[in-house]
């Protein structure tokens, strides 16, 4: 403790002014031998401590909360401890106050304050604007304090924080990028087309692959229509079915008659010649009267070609016929034929590599087992590309992200620095570690520091830090954990409940600790005084504190002989409850409500969940009942138990006139 030296920003000659903490008619009324409180050399010890005399005398704080303000302001790092009633909210703020008077002379920038919880933090920013310290900025968006809505970080630089159309537009497109690939990563079959364009890309691959393939999925316009259409026809592919174009076989194509058989046929003489590499074009025609037909030749790898008949539009004399790429149209005279049946049935029992699929020229003669083959190939080779895809629309994602959030950072930071005080919970420092950093914050408060994990004091010192105060009380509510086997009562040496606080008063860290309460009648503060705090004293104002209102005395111990409830909780489960208590209680405080006391100044304590959860279904039908939100979580585990906090619930009667004034 002795070892502690001043904070880096107060210099030898640095002068203090002090008169915020006395009364404002000092100056008229001081001593001829008081000093000038607005010019005081805080590291001069002979100054500093006539500066210090003469604010006993003039001010409202008592000798232990001078002599912890004196600290705070010398001592690089400063442990306060205040036990209940003991001012400590109301001395921090006085500590605040008199480091933004003089951040001027010193230079140390915003002051950083940092509080466990929401509530916590906004009665703390509320008691600093009271105080007259306007400057304030609230980061963060857990705030309900209607006070502070203005001075809310997000509402201070709502418009130059907006993004601008175009940034927009940016996100947008890689967005959208990341999730059709998302999409195509995920996908268990390729879209035709898709697989079209592939069977296009790939190397070593017959031209007329994917010619065929369209044609088989009947993919020749790129619409929507024609795709979600080919999509379809890609499945019957896949599933085996016979997808020759004019086929009537509505099943898997084999060797069976309905696949076999064949009418009565004509032979149909060309007068062109089919192109080179096909053999001599025969039409095969069936029994049914068409006006035109066209005859389109396929290489089938070796496989007799098939022939494929589909009617023209316009009915013509025998014409010559023509060759352009594999395909022979020629016009016929009248004739009577009909669509022919599946021609290609023993095909569908092959089951032919991979590199020889490629080679082919004709998909609609794979087999089924041959098709899901060639298609998981394609689709692992369409996931290799989307991955390589992915990683370069993640890497330009948070190029942007990166660039827009150094931006708002930067506008964050410009408001911020303009502030006198910044307002913050221990996870909101946590998370905003860069803008404290970009800030170089160089004092920080932590408020109810007792209450916070050390891990989050640390991560807000950054490397700037000067000067560090704590204030809180390491002899109430340790902070939270919420793995039993990790906490201090476990005894396993990990010990994450013990706050930085109580670790330094451990090691020896001078503790500056607050002495004389203001909120408690003498009966009740001899309760904690011959237990937790001996040194305790009441103020002479509690004295004079009226008895509650329709009670003998303010203080009773209520016993009776109701067992608690059998077999309600799970039987892992610490929790406990009694029904006669919960009836009691709430009783009890309809008698008081009835005393002329406020809803909100009634507060029930138990220290099982489930005691809890009955009395806040008890209450509820004529109370607003509000639970502390660690006790909801507390309650929302049950009936699975578990180590249970101490619990407390805050209850408002509903009175119908109440409610009419709310609407």
């Amino acid at each position: 403790g002795g070892g502690v030296g001043a904070p880096g920003n107060l210099g030898y000659g640095t002068k203090y002014d002090l008169s915020s903490l006395v009364s404002e008619d000092y100056g008229e009324v001081r001593g001829d031998g008081d000093p000038d409180l607005s010019d005081v050399n805080l590291m001069d010890g002979s100054e500093r401590s006539k500066a210090f005399k003469a604010i006993a005398r003039y001010s409202s704080l008592d000798a232990a909360q001078l002599k912890a303000l004196e600290a705070a302001l010398t001592k690089e790092v400063c442990v306060i401890q205040g036990p209940p009633g003991t001012g400590k909210s109301y001395l921090g703020i006085k500590i605040v106050q008199t480091l933004v008077r003089n951040r001027a002379t010193t230079g140390i920038g915003p002051i950083l304050v940092i509080c466990h919880t929401n509530h916590q933090l906004d009665q703390h920013l509320e008691g600093l604007l009271k105080a007259g310290v306007g400057q304030v900025v609230r980061v963060g968006g857990g705030s309900k304090s209607e006070a502070l809505r203005s001075r809310v970080l997000y509402n201070m630089r709502r418009h130059d924080a907006a993004l601008t159309e175009r940034e927009q537009l940016h996100l947008g497109d890689t967005k959208w990028e990341m999730r059709r690939i998302t999409e195509a990563l995920a996908a268990e079959a390729l879209h035709a087309d898709t697989l079209i364009k592939l069977v296009e890309k790939r190397g070593g691959v017959s031209r007329d692959l994917a010619y065929s393939l369209a044609d088989t999925f009947r993919l020749h316009d790129r619409t929507r229509k024609d795709t979600q259409e080919a999509d379809r026809a890609m499945a019957d592919w896949l599933s085996g079915s016979c997808v020759v174009v004019g086929c009537r076989c509505h099943h898997e194509a084999c060797a069976c008659e309905a696949c076999t058989y064949r009418p009565r046929k004509h032979a149909i003489k060309f007068s062109g010649d089919a192109g080179p590499g096909f053999p001599e074009p025969v039409c095969k025609i069936e029994g049914k009267k068409k006006k035109n037909a066209m005859l389109t030749l396929r290489d089938t790898c070796g496989i007799p070609s098939n022939t494929l008949v589909y009617p023209l539009v316009d009915e013509s004399e025998l014409a010559e016929g023509t060759a352009k790429e594999g395909v022979v149209q020629i016009q016929f005279k009248r004739e009577a034929f009909s669509v022919p049946r599946c021609d290609v049935a023993p095909l569908h029992s092959t089951d032919r590599p991979l590199e020889e699929l490629l080679l082919c020229r004709n998909a609609s003669h794979f087999s089924k087992s041959e098709r899901q083959r060639f298609h998981s190939h394609f689709l692992e080779e369409s996931k290799a590309e989307a991955m390589e895809e992915m990683k370069s629309a993640v890497e330009r994602h948070f190029e942007k992200v990166e660039g827009l959030q150094a931006r708002d950072d930067c506008g964050q930071v410009d408001v911020m620095e303009r502030q006198w005080v910044v307002g913050m919970t221990t996870t909101g420092a946590c998370k905003n570690i860069r803008l404290l950093e970009m800030l170089g914050v160089r004092v920080v408060v932590v408020e109810e520091a007792a209450q916070v994990l050390e891990a989050h004091v640390v991560a807000a010192l950054t490397p700037s830090v000067q000067h560090l105060i704590m204030i809180g009380d390491h002899r109430q509510l340790r902070p939270g954990a919420q793995e039993y086997d990790l906490t201090m009562q476990a005894r396993a040496g990990y010990n994450i409940d013990l706050s930085m606080f109580e670790r330094l008063v451990r090691e020896g860290q001078h503790l500056y600790v607050l002495s004389t309460q203001r909120r408690m009648q003498p009966m009740i503060s001899n309760l904690v005084k011959s237990t937790v705090y001996p040194s305790l004293q009441d103020h002479p104002l509690v004295a004079a504190y009226p008895e509650v209102r329709g009670m003998a005395k303010s203080v009773y111990f209520f016993d009776h002989n109701h067992a608690e409830d059998a077999g309600v909780e799970d039987e892992e489960s610490t929790s406990k409850s009694n029904e006669y208590e919960v009836q009691m209680v709430f009783k009890f405080a309809l008698y008081l409500l009835k005393q002329g006391y406020a809803q909100r100044e009634l507060t029930i304590l138990t220290p099982y969940a489930g005691q809890l959860r009955k009395l806040r279904d008890a209450l509820s039908n004529h109370f607003k009942v509000h639970l502390d939100p660690r006790d909801v979580e507390e309650v929302r585990r049950l009936p699975g138990g578990g180590k249970e906090a101490g619990s407390r619930e805050e209850v408002q009667a509903k009175h119908e006139e109440e409610e009419e004034e709310e609407e």
